[in-house]
């Protein structure tokens, strides 16, 4: 009776961590999105409400550790566990710092916009970021759907394509 109850505990929270990786996500590449559409609009980037996002992000971060290190300490986890906790983990941690280039993606693009005169050459940059994001954020969504589907071929797909961003 008592491990039942314990397996309830343990499933309960495992899917508050995985929902908060999923919110975390969504925050993640709404940052993305909101990016993608000003350069398509040829729109200035709201940095204010970015930065109001990102400091959501932060937060979500600090909050999703926490609970990894409140698992780790609560339960006896077995190797699964484990490896989905620590996962966890490193997943928020790479999220918040997707979300930080982000924002220097954002503010380089105003930067461009601000000080290259040229426009060819300001068209060309602002070219090459958003297909370069919009490479980045496909890679998010099939990261995080792999993630989602607890599916390792997703997961593969997903770094073996990397190989393509690191190319541009």
């Amino acid at each position: 009776m008592s491990t039942k109850h314990s397996l309830h505990k343990i499933d309960t929270h495992f899917e508050e961590l995985s929902s908060g990786v999923s919110f975390m996500g969504k925050l993640v590449q709404s940052q993305l999105d909101r990016i993608v559409e000003a350069l398509n609009q040829d729109q200035e980037i709201e940095l204010i409400s970015m930065d109001a996002v990102e400091r959501q992000i932060n937060d979500e971060e600090v909050r999703i550790d926490l609970a990894c290190k409140a698992a780790l300490a609560k339960f006896t986890p077995t190797a699964s566990d484990l490896r989905f906790v620590l996962g966890v983990s490193k997943v928020v941690g790479h999220l918040e710092r997707i979300a930080d280039e982000a924002m220097k993606i954002a503010e380089g693009t105003a930067d461009v916009k601000d000080r290259v005169q040229d426009l060819t050459e300001r068209s060309e940059l602002l070219s090459s970021f958003l297909q370069l994001l919009c490479h980045c954020r496909d890679q998010l969504q099939a990261s995080l759907n792999a993630f989602a589907l607890n599916d390792a071929g997703v997961a593969q797909v997903v770094i073996d394509s990397d190989a393509a961003i690191d190319a541009e």
